[in-house]
């Protein structure tokens, strides 16, 4: 048996003393509940960001938010977290481009307007396929990757574009050397569940209960999106370089 000096028994109740305090102190309890996760937070009651609302009508939209904070309403509307999900056919990208080319092997990626819409277009020198791109997400300040539907069902793109490279190449982690076939060249099919965890990151009422609709949603982080519509007066210090400090035992609980 290893016997301890008293040094060591000291230095043992100094640190366990220093717990105890740290634990009683008033910050300690918002401490704790900033280690949790998102799943955990959803799980508890009252409003989190991300939280599926039961009615869009929980949403008052950034306009009401705009009748007592008109600078800051004006302001986020201008900010990359309020253009984190558009339409493909708003992206300036696409637009600022007359045509967008990538080459993997025999597979040959292009993006290019049809009609005023952004369309890819995908060959392999035998086949083409070809859809309309529904949704860019990132402002493409730093990249913008896409989705687009076919028989009602959604897909990524296989390429996304990067603002290093002034063009597309293959979407972070969705590379594909060696496809099966041109389709999966193409893209990648993404799961309803998949959708709804995307679309409730980057935009807010896109889901309500156990149903989506992207018909309704509000694109983009709004306001609501991270202070839902309750009344969150003396909640944030503030928020700014993507920063948010709450006070000291405020929640965003309604």
């Amino acid at each position: 048996m290893i016997r301890m000096n008293r040094a060591g028994k000291r230095v043992i109740r100094t640190a366990i003393t220093l717990v105890l305090l740290f634990l009683a102190a008033p910050g300690a309890y918002v401490f704790a509940r900033a280690q949790l996760s998102t799943d955990d937070h959803l799980a508890e009651p009252g409003w989190w960001p991300r939280r599926t609302p039961d009615a869009l009508n929980e949403f008052t939209g950034s306009s009401g938010c705009a009748k007592c904070h008109a600078k800051k309403a004006a302001t986020q509307e201008t900010t990359p977290m309020a253009g984190t999900l558009i339409p493909a056919a708003d992206a300036e990208v696409l637009h600022a481009h007359a045509e967008l080319v990538f080459r993997n092997g025999k597979y040959v990626y292009k993006i290019k307007m049809n009609g005023g819409k952004p369309e890819l277009t995908v060959t392999d020198g035998e086949r083409t396929l070809s859809e309309p791109l529904l949704w860019a997400f990132g402002t493409g300040k730093v990249g913008q990757s896409y989705l687009f539907q076919r028989d009602g069902n959604y897909f990524e793109s296989r390429v996304t574009y990067f603002s290093t490279l002034r063009n597309i190449h293959f979407t972070p982690t969705r590379a594909l050397l060696a496809p099966h076939d041109l389709e999966e060249a193409m893209a990648r099919p993404v799961g309803l569940p998949e959708i709804k965890r995307c679309f409730s990151c980057h935009s807010v009422g896109s889901s309500t209960g156990e149903r989506f609709d992207s018909n309704k949603l509000m694109a983009g982080i709004t306001c609501e999106a991270c202070h839902s519509n309750s009344d969150h007066a003396g909640t944030f210090v503030s928020c700014s370089a993507g920063r948010v400090r709450f006070r000291a035992g405020a929640t965003l609980h309604r």
